[in-house]
């Protein structure tokens, strides 16, 4: 028998303001039902709120100030608030008010909800009972909301299941108890810019989970019974969905002549589950290579679409060479060389390819510095690439396997792993495994195949991560850990990238 412990977190204070009205300030602070509130004025002793009313789990504290003539020109800016609850403090300027929120009575009853507390939250499928990443599922935005249906703890992990139909971590997310259901959300398109990639606004009656979904797009099941696995990326369109959100409008009616991805756009209204979806077509079939949300801070919201580059000549080429530093050397050869100098030698190589047609390059990481897959994911996210490969060697306890094979991500992803594989096992046929009739010549071709890495599972690029070979097996890590086998490998990787880009 388990039992668990679940601390809950939540907001302390959710608004506050400072109001002079004839020479008198008057505090009011909304917070948890309890809680001590303090209020400073220009950095004035604090003075005690007195709770004056309450309503759901939250009250009201109020306290007022007279203001002499050497405060008569006080700003907001000027007045803060301190709020201690259990154990919990939280601290606020005036006026600092998220719009709509929970925390108010708009007369639509008590609901259960969360707010978002990390940029780019993952989310997994509420229909599947195992807590393991689903592209068809979205990263959220810091400070959305979502109602919650059920708290579940699994591994000593608290997972919320929300109406939206994803879960998201507890640690990645602020549980609101005793707050209040919402008006549902509007959006309206406030700005369309077709320069470079295609950039659309949003602005919100307020922040609610979005979800992304690139379609048609048929899946079949593959490695480790994983049912996203591609073998044409037929994507038509992307559907943006905002959850909770009953009406939609544009300022002016979007023009998408001068786009080179999006040729027309289409809302549509699922009144029965509670969501918009804006559709967004693309010009050619399978001519789509990621998008980035951003929150602004002005409050709005924007999608970035880009197309597949033309030519490698200008394009942005980020390569991973996995593992790296302290405490993270990846597996090994039998001649003790390790993963993480093969894949840093290859990522060099590599980048010296590339560059020769033209394109930019970054490498994540330096010889044998260290960097968490988590950086690894921030860094793509900040440099918003073109193409994105993580580059490693496998390794097992049987000597046995061998051979090479390249995972994807997102459905789009699928073009650039097919098109590196490809090249790879036939360096492997071409160098290792030459004999046509051997069970090893076939063998060689280990696959392309989804899986979730993390280093795949952002949105911005087609972003795949290829193994190129076992260190551990014997005729795999004489080719690897060679020269020439590291230049072989690394012009395959190139080749394919150059086969992605001009297939596309």
């Amino acid at each position: 028998m388990y039992t668990y412990c679940i601390d809950k977190a939540v907001d302390v204070m959710t608004s506050s303001s400072a109001v002079i009205e004839d020479g008198i300030m008057t505090l009011t602070v909304t917070a948890v039902k309890g809680a001590r509130v303090w209020g400073s004025i220009a950095n004035t002793l604090p003075i005690e709120l007195t709770e004056v009313s309450s309503s759901g789990g939250y009250s009201q504290f109020t306290a007022t100030y007279e203001i002499t003539k050497e405060y008569s020109l006080l700003t907001q800016e000027q007045v803060s608030f301190r709020a201690d609850y259990n154990g919990l403090t939280e601290v606020a300027q005036a006026g600092k008010e998220n719009g709509i929120t929970p925390y108010d009575n708009h007369g639509l009853g008590n609901a259960t909800s969360c707010i978002v507390t990390k940029n780019y939250a993952e989310t997994t499928s509420t229909a599947s009972p195992d807590d393991t990443s689903d592209p068809t599922c979205t990263p959220q935005l810091e400070g959305s909301y979502a109602y919650i249906t059920e708290c579940s703890v699994k591994d000593n992990i608290v997972v919320y299941s929300t109406d939206t139909g994803m879960k998201i971590h507890g640690e990645h997310s602020r549980l609101i108890l005793g707050g209040y259901r919402m008006p549902p959300n509007k959006v309206r398109v406030v700005d369309v810019v077709t320069e470079d990639s295609t950039t659309l606004a949003f602005a919100f009656l307020r922040p609610v989970f979005v979800k992304t979904v690139v379609a048609p797009q048929e899946y079949h099941m593959g490695a480790l019974e994983r049912i996203y696995n591609v073998k044409e990326f037929t994507g038509e369109y992307i559907d943006i969905l905002f959850m909770d959100t009953n009406e939609c409008s544009y300022i002016t009616e979007p023009d998408f002549s001068s786009s080179n991805v999006i040729e027309k756009a289409e809302w549509y209204s699922n009144t029965e589950e509670g969501f918009m979806t804006l559709r967004l077509y693309f010009r050619e079939k399978g001519d789509f290579a990621g998008y980035s949300l951003k929150k602004n801070d002005d409050g709005t919201v924007t999608i970035s679409l880009k197309k597949t580059a033309d030519t490698l000549a200008g394009t942005l080429i980020m390569l991973d060479p996995g593992h790296g530093g302290y405490g993270a050397p990846g597996t090994y050869s039998t001649s003790t060389v390790y993963e993480h100098e093969v894949t840093y030698s290859v990522a060099l190589k590599t980048a010296e390819i590339l560059r020769k047609y033209g394109a930019e390059v970054i490498i994540t990481r330096g010889d044998n510095d260290s960097m968490t897959l988590a950086e690894r994911v921030e860094m793509t996210r900040e440099c918003n690439p073109d193409v994105f490969v993580s580059i490693h060697c496998d390794g097992s306890e049987n000597p046995e396997l061998f051979g090479t094979h390249t995972f994807y991500y997102k459905n789009y992803s699928m073009p650039l792993a097919d098109a590196i594989h490809k090249q790879l096992v036939g360096a492997y046929r071409s160098y290792v495994y030459t004999d046509k009739e051997s069970e090893e010549y076939t063998k060689a071709d280990a696959k392309c195949k989804f899986f979730p890495y993390m280093v795949t599972r952002v949105e911005e690029c087609p972003s795949v991560l290829v193994e190129c070979g076992y260190l551990t097996n014997e005729n795999d890590a004489l080719f690897l850990t060679s020269e020439n086998g590291q230049a072989v490998t690394a012009t395959a990787i190139a080749q394919g990238i150059v086969d992605y880009i001009e297939k596309s």
